[in-house]
């Protein structure tokens, strides 16, 4: 049953929308499940079993510059929702984007750019690779 809800959950909103530095770095955590906040969940409920890849996107957009590409994100999310293993989420907070700039630099971001989709996936799904 949870595995539905999730399912929906994603149908209603393809994209997270993070709004602090917390909000990323939580989402970026792939260790953990990440915990939906959308109106669609008043309490929580955890899929309940592991699955075995996590992916997650994390497109930092000035909203003002890219309102294009943020409809295009939206439109893309909402046709990957029935991959269960990945979730898609956006920050358009500029102090927020900022302190990810620097702090991961040329790691998640390319040269001047302020912005960029960064793919996250467990460290143990590239062994073999």
């Amino acid at each position: 049953m949870n595995h539905f809800l999730h399912f929906l959950n994603r149908i209603l909103y393809p994209v997270v929308v993070l709004k602090t530095i917390e909000d990323v770095e939580a989402f970026a955590n792939t260790d953990i499940e990440w915990q939906e906040n959308t109106p669609f969940y008043k309490n929580y409920r955890q899929v309940g079993y592991n699955i075995p890849k996590t992916t997650r996107v994390i497109a930092f957009v000035n909203k003002n510059e890219y309102k294009e590409e943020l409809e295009k994100l939206e439109h893309n999310a909402l046709n990957l929702c029935l991959r269960d293993d990945l979730r898609i989420a956006r920050m358009t907070n500029p102090a927020v984007i900022k302190h990810f700039k620097e702090k991961y630099n040329n790691v998640w971001f390319e040269k001047i750019s302020s912005s960029s989709i960064v793919l996250l996936r467990k460290k143990e799904d590239f062994i073999g690779l």
